[in-house]
């Protein structure tokens, strides 16, 4: 499934209803890396108050996703997060995985 999740509105409707769809089928979510989603203190230092709130914003929008990958994954949903550059190369490297893994 390519998806956009986000929002948490959209995150929590997907997550709520993925259930319906991984009993029967092996589900594999790929979702473009949004390029603000960075955890707090990995770029280099702050020289402005402004950057600081915008850092905590982006830590906020990764800790998000963090957590719904951690939730897909109890539902056994493959999870990955995929830069828009690659993500052709990535889809076909998933699902080369599930089938070596025999999922399928």
């Amino acid at each position: 499934i390519l998806t956009d999740l986000g929002d948490p509105v959209l995150s929590e409707t997907f997550l709520r209803n993925i259930d319906l769809v991984c009993r029967q089928h092996v589900v594999v979510v790929c979702m473009v890396r949004q390029p603000a989603a960075d955890p707090l203190f990995s770029r280099a230092g702050t020289d402005n108050v402004n950057r600081v709130y915008d850092d905590l914003g982006h830590h906020m929008i990764w800790m998000n996703i963090q957590e719904l990958a951690r939730n897909l994954r109890h539902k056994g949903v493959h999870f990955s997060l995929v830069d828009g550059e690659k993500l052709s190369t990535e889809l076909v490297q998933q699902y080369m995985t599930v089938k070596a893994r025999q999922l399928l």
